[in-house]
């Protein structure tokens, strides 16, 4: 998962793509490093912010994040 997840992180890299970061945040969410995934979700809010999977993710990651789920990273 480590390899696939940096191969993403350089194509993001290169495309800036919405839907990459969307990805990205979704994996880093459920692998619990809450701090990647909330800039993942950022990056890709502002590029789709009428996004309703967007917005469904970023709830989570924040609500994750405002308990303290996971450990940071």
């Amino acid at each position: 998962l480590d390899k696939r997840t940096a191969d993403i992180e350089r194509w993001v890299g290169r495309t800036g793509s919405a839907e990459l970061h969307l990805l990205l945040a979704y994996i880093y969410y459920h692998t619990q490093r809450l701090d990647r995934a909330g800039r993942n979700i950022n990056a890709a809010m502002q590029k789709l912010p009428d996004s309703p999977a967007l917005t469904a993710l970023k709830k989570a990651i924040d609500s994750a994040s405002s308990s303290g789920e996971a450990n940071q990273g």
